[in-house]
């Protein structure tokens, strides 16, 4: 069953690790067993020297867990939380020297971002309901380009944490300049026009209208609705629509040898992430 993503109140979370690398062992090789006539010296491998992380420079690596739903619970604990594709995955790569940011990524679900299409819903298959409020809901598979944000400090007790944004409507750069900018007859644009929507769940499923100036109302693809409604997605003028611009946050904290995940704007709820692989 698709995932339907009414509006929702977000949740900024806290969310937490350490690693240490360890030097090669040498060994020695042994010949001329029983004789000393031509014993040779050997060389001995001297250990490398590893020097462990510090600052911020201790959350770099490859960290990947499964989403949980924070406003749901299963037996007493938040239930779990799929993406339209069934993944539970969050992928999430970091990259600091010593506590300056060098780059980050992360990753919703498994899979691709499709090509996008004109008056066609973004992804295609998704489901809005009857929209979405000011946060724009991950696209699956899309990967988000992180920036470092400075003020944050580690809570007390806590091995190392730091603050990072992405652009939730990053994937919408190839979806937006392909929808018009259509008046809705305040001076104002989107991509559906109209002056304004309206829509209610039905035994068949979401059911939206769009409000023309004249009074009358004609149907309205919900997931449209819900897109182009919004500010967030696209911005749009009368030549046309470009990608608009949300800020989403994300909040990391280590904790032993896990990363915890904390996210505002996106109701995941706290995730575990373990280290995959070091970059």
């Amino acid at each position: 069953m698709p995932l339907r993503s009414p509006l929702m109140p977000w949740l900024p979370l806290l969310l937490a690790p350490a690693w240490l690398a360890c030097g090669a062992e040498a060994s020695l090789p042994v010949e001329n067993l029983g004789s000393t006539s031509d014993l040779r010296a050997e060389p001995v491998q001297q250990s490398e020297t590893v020097t462990a992380a510090t600052g911020k420079a201790r959350l770099n690596g490859h960290w990947t867990g499964l989403t949980k739903q924070p406003y749901i619970e299963v037996a007493g604990e938040p239930a779990n939380y799929h993406f339209p594709s069934g993944s539970r995955s969050i992928t999430l790569d970091l990259s600091y020297e010593e506590d300056s940011f060098i780059s980050g990524s992360v990753v919703f679900g498994a899979g691709s971002p499709p090509p996008p299409e004109a008056g066609v819903a973004y992804p295609p298959g998704i489901e809005y309901g009857l929209g979405f409020g000011e946060d724009v809901p991950p696209v699956e598979g899309f990967s988000y380009a992180l920036s470092g944000l400075t003020g944050y400090v580690t809570p007390p007790g806590a091995a190392e944490g730091a603050q990072l944004s992405y652009q939730q409507s990053a994937p919408f750069s190839g979806w937006c300049p392909l929808q018009p900018g259509l008046p809705t007859g305040s001076g104002a644009f989107n991509c559906i026009g109209g002056a304004g929507t309206g829509g209610e769940l039905t035994d068949e499923g979401y059911v939206c209208e769009r409000h023309l100036e004249d009074g009358t109302t004609e149907p309205v693809d919900c997931n449209m609705a819900a897109l182009c409604s919004n500010p967030n997605p696209c911005v749009c003028t009368a030549a046309g629509c470009t990608q608009g611009n949300r800020a989403g946050r994300l909040l990391v904290e280590l904790d032993g040898d896990e990363l915890m995940l904390g996210f505002l704007g996106v109701p995941l709820g706290p995730v575990t992430l373990s280290r995959a692989a070091n970059p």
